[in-house]
């Protein structure tokens, strides 16, 4: 099934299944096995297309199918592609579903539109924040709890990859000295935040870790890329329950 392929086996993890499949990236070392699946990921989106085209009927059918075929345009790096899909997404969704604004904040950071993918992280944050508060009397190794705290994790490395990344090109730029020392605070705050985070879930975030052990190192490196926690649930977060 798609799900399989995709790498989603138990709806009770809350998207946070083991066998996780990325963005393809030529200098990643793939299996032979990922790349099967990648194989079968793409036939699933032409079964996908064909579905659409019947005039789907069930909003919620229509709305996994939009995100499905997005996210396989995903994780094959076509990140102009995904959005497109993804803009056909009914806003009740593209403006409150937490895996779809990671989603999208993903997919602007990647096609350098930093600060629409800044816009969608922000509201992941506000959100997520407001609901670890909510369950904070509850034991922080309950599943919805480890959901909230580890996406607020990915969030806050995803801001701190977005701060370097301007800072970057202020400094490139020969920008103002001020502005590069507060882009250089925010930036080294949300790493810290991310490792902080996922600490409380026993959780080691190696994506924001290599960040601060990397970030502003080097006075002059105009040229290093921040990382960004890049995995994307293929479940929509509000439709989880619907399969």
């Amino acid at each position: 099934s798609f799900l399989r392929h995709a790498g989603f086996e138990d709806a009770e993890t809350l998207g946070f299944p083991d066998t996780r499949i990325y963005p393809y990236r030529a200098s990643r070392v793939e299996t032979e096995e990922v790349r099967q699946r990648r194989q079968q990921l793409v036939q699933a989106r032409e079964y996908f297309d064909q579905a659409l085209e019947l005039n789907i009927k069930d909003e919620n059918a229509r709305t996994n199918i939009l995100f499905w075929m997005g996210w396989i345009d995903y994780v094959n790096s076509d990140f102009e592609k995904a959005l497109l899909q993804w803009e056909q997404i009914d806003p009740l969704y593209s403006n409150s579903d937490p895996v779809l604004l990671m989603a999208r904040g993903n997919a602007y950071f990647y096609t350098d539109q930093q600060r629409a993918a800044l816009g969608n992280y922000l509201k992941v944050e506000s959100d997520f924040e407001r609901e670890v508060l909510e369950v904070a009397s509850q034991d922080a190794s309950t599943k919805e709890q480890r959901y909230y705290l580890l996406t607020l994790a990915a969030v806050y490395n995803n801001i701190g990859a977005i701060y370097e990344k301007e800072f970057l090109e202020l400094k490139q730029r020969g920008g103002n000295p001020q502005e590069l020392k507060e882009l250089e605070k925010n930036a080294l705050l949300y790493y810290y935040n991310a490792v902080d985070t996922a600490h409380r879930v026993g959780h080691d975030h190696e994506i924001a870790r290599t960040n601060l052990n990397l970030a502003f190192k080097n006075g002059n490196d105009t040229e290093r890329e921040p990382l960004i926690d890049d995995w994307i649930s293929p479940v929509l977060y509000s439709l989880r329950n619907e399969l």
